[in-house]
């Protein structure tokens, strides 16, 4: 009578009900076909393969999913979160992408029961309805008051559902503002940089390749900042090296600063491998002593560099015309980045650490670690 039944042995490939009529076609809650073997006024049910099973679920439990689309196999999740810091309407604020992982229509309650340190949004909560087996976008402005920069803030997300209850998660968020300033000059001195926020690469954590080698930030750290124009992004990296030897061949294997950019992120914020709109560069010094710096590979048309050696290791400026970078010059406009700091130390083409402000080691092929650079009027 297309009534749904269900077995307390959920955890087992074969299965016995008690079942009158003619044979039924049955399937486990993942939609796997079941053979079927009729056996007097049992029917002895059995997977043809090894179906993933909902662990601990009594049939009662288990038709109430069933019949009300929320089934999901083992360590699956009803809703899938993704949240992200970028803009909308130019303004500035977190993108959280919410996926119905079920198959009927959800109301629910949507919040963030906990916000980094110094992360303020104008709303925490938000009551929204998800289709099923669609993707909601809910955009959560900064206030006024928020940080203009966090590295890896750990943030906590709830949904609450009447007759569910509650489903519990975390996610992790990384940003950097960069404000409005006209005409920086590139020439590698750093003096016109006060008052902006720093990305800094200074704590063991960020130590992505050789941590056990690394002597605290005297040893190697560096910061790095954004600032834009109507024509330009702009970026200074001050880098601390206490033996600085310049690279002779590849310069990521040496002292060197990198920079990994994800240029399509405001249209695919969710795109989590490498694709032609992913790139990356590393800038080093010619000769231990010279100022001028190679970035490599080649720079894009326009783009213009500078550098000096300094008593603590070294500083670079880039000046990057915007339409490389897929950039619009107005508040709100946004691109994944990454600032890494490679360190040789005695051997110049063998490199001995590397740093990374929000990234991992494998950055060249991993931009959803990269924290999201967004341009700011002030």
């Amino acid at each position: 009578d297309e009534r749904p039944c269900a077995a307390d042995e959920v955890n087992k490939a074969e299965v016995f009900l008690r079942f009158s009529g003619k044979k039924p076609v049955c399937y486990d809650v993942m939609g796997n076909r079941l053979d079927t073997f009729m056996e007097g006024e049992n029917v002895r049910l059995q997977a043809k393969t090894e179906p993933i099973y909902l662990t601990d679920v009594s049939a009662g439990e288990l038709i109430y999913a069933l019949e009300n689309g929320c089934a999901t196999g083992s360590n699956e999740q009803i809703f899938n979160v993704q949240v992200y810091a970028t803009s909308k309407n130019g303004r500035t604020g977190l993108l959280t992408m919410v996926y119905n992982n079920s198959v009927v229509n959800r109301n629910i309650l949507f919040t963030f029961s906990k916000l980094p340190e110094g992360l303020i949004l104008e709303e925490r909560e938000w009551k929204i309805t998800i289709p099923a087996n669609k993707t909601l976008e809910v955009f959560a402005p900064f206030a006024k008051k928020s940080r203009s920069i966090i590295r890896r803030g750990n943030l906590t997300w709830r949904t609450t559902e009447t007759g569910i209850g509650e489903v519990i998660g975390e996610a992790e968020v990384s940003f950097l503002f960069a404000p409005f300033r006209k005409g920086i000059k590139i020439d590698g001195n750093l003096s016109e940089w006060t008052g902006i926020s720093k990305a800094e690469i200074n704590s063991a954590d960020q130590i992505v390749y050789g941590p056990e080698s690394w002597n605290g930030p005297s040893d190697m750290s560096g910061t790095m900042q954004a600032s834009w124009d109507e024509q330009y992004l702009y970026l200074a990296m001050d880098v601390t090296d206490d033996i600085f030897l310049a690279p002779q061949r590849a310069t990521w294997n040496g002292d060197c600063a990198e920079l990994f950019f994800n240029l399509d992120f405001m249209e695919n914020p969710s795109k989590t491998g490498r694709n032609e709109y992913d790139c990356q560069f590393s800038i080093a010094a010619k000769t231990s002593e010279s100022k001028k710096f190679d970035i490599a590979p080649d720079a894009w048309p326009g783009m213009q560099g500078a550098g000096s050696i300094t008593e603590k290791g070294y500083a670079i400026e880039l000046q990057i015309p915007m339409q490389h970078v897929r950039m619009k010059p107005e508040p709100g406009s946004a691109i994944r980045v990454d600032f890494v700091v490679d360190d040789g130390d005695e051997k110049p083409n063998k490199r001995k650490l590397q740093g990374a402000w929000a990234g991992i080691r494998n950055n060249w092929k991993t931009p959803v670690y990269y924290g999201s650079l967004i341009l700011t009027r002030d």
